[in-house]
């Protein structure tokens, strides 16, 4: 699915942050932005045993999707890499992961629309169902009521 070929970059940004990504443009005289995707974290866990493991989560919430850019301002870059084989790796299986997870919101967003444009659907047909009752019921009465007088008719009944 991946290629290890493809231009992976280990940043570390002036806010102390560090990245992985794919960087799709680098920076050039005229634009201090990178554009890059599936942006990832690297962020450092602790065990209650006090091991240090490190690990990856999607940079920015919610942008999971592998169509989905970002821009980075490379005035914050401080030191940009090419990432080892072993972090390539682990990035590559925290990408998929990223992905699965997308489309496992994205089928229950939809589905949750879905049932929610039904339950409206629904209530729309009750709704309609109760109004052509009522005009039923007055076509029935129309012959049966009896009319009061206007100010302008002086019959009386």
């Amino acid at each position: 699915m991946f290629d290890f070929n493809e231009n992976l970059a280990q940043i570390r940004l002036s806010n102390g942050s560090e990245i992985v990504c794919e960087i799709m443009e680098y920076a050039e005289d005229d634009r201090k932005e990178m554009i890059a995707r599936n942006v990832m974290s690297i962020i450092l866990g602790e065990y209650s045993d006090g091991e240090r493991v490190y690990m990856f989560k999607p940079w920015i919430h919610y942008l999971e999707s592998p169509m989905e850019y970002t821009m980075i301002n490379s005035e914050h870059v401080i030191s940009i890499n090419r990432p080892n084989y072993m972090l390539m790796s682990e990035y590559h299986r925290a990408v998929r992961e990223m992905h699965n997870m997308y489309k496992e919101r994205e089928e229950y967003f939809e589905t949750e629309q879905m049932a929610k444009l039904n339950k409206l659907v629904d209530d729309i047909s009750k709704l309609t169902e109760k109004k052509s009752s009522k005009l039923k019921l007055v076509d029935e009465l129309e012959g049966k009521v009896i009319k009061f007088p206007t100010k302008d008719d002086d019959t009386v009944h």
